[in-house]
């Protein structure tokens, strides 16, 4: 795609969360999920709202974290597509996306992995669940209802494979261990529907408008 002038470089916004660029906004997820981290992304889908940029392209490198976070960024992610009418999302991991972070992964539309990344499920510990909390009745309370959330996710995903990954196997393949996929199983489970080496390719296949946006909005 060709265009008459220079994409113009923008700011970075708080937390270098997100670096909104010329043509898509762009949100980076690093390190451990946290209400932080899902805060942040809240924003970054509010900034790709007003600067009227239906492209967002999501990078994780990320080994999971709290659960809680993660599914709110989940639900941000469904509704921001459904507001589209899909096609708009584009999750890219260069590395590793495990635990939740293989879930946000799961969100796009496009899920591009690099060839040697990976992806990880497992199901979801009390931890995990509780997000962290030291709270006892917190925990028991978490622990009580982790097996419907654990059957929610699971049924995420395989609603994301198209039935390609069936419950059947994600259960067998889980029982209490984790279970590393490399970019050609999730190409046949079709968890990812790519695989990349080429991050500017990605980048620059769905470009679609060159647009700024700062703190100062």
């Amino acid at each position: 795609m060709s265009f008459s002038k220079p994409p113009v470089r923008s700011k970075s916004v708080r937390h270098n969360t997100i670096s909104d660029v010329s043509r898509y906004v762009k949100i980076d997820i690093t390190g451990d999920i946290t209400d932080e981290t899902a805060k942040n992304v809240c924003h970054a889908l509010e900034v790709a709202k007003a600067v009227k940029q239906p492209i967002v392209v999501v990078r994780i490198h990320s080994t999971g974290g709290s659960v809680p976070a993660g599914k709110l960024i989940q639900n941000h992610l469904a509704e921001y597509k459904k507001m589209h009418n899909g096609n708009t999302v584009v999750t890219y991991v260069s590395v590793q996306a495990f635990s939740m972070a293989a879930i946000i992964f799961l969100c796009g539309d496009r899920r591009v992995m690099a060839s040697s990344a990976k992806l990880m499920l497992h199901r979801v510990s009390v931890q995990e669940a509780s997000g962290g909390s030291k709270d006892v009745h917190m925990i028991q309370s978490i622990n009580d209802y982790r097996v419907d959330l654990n059957t929610e996710l699971f049924k995420f995903i395989v609603e994301t494979s198209k039935s390609a990954l069936t419950l059947e196997t994600l259960e067998e393949r889980t029982p209490g261990i984790d279970w590393y996929i490399n970019s050609a199983e999730a190409i046949k489970y079709n968890l990812a529907t790519e695989v990349s080496d080429t991050q500017p390719r990605l980048l620059a296949t769905v470009a679609c408008d060159v647009r700024t946006y700062n703190n100062s909005h």
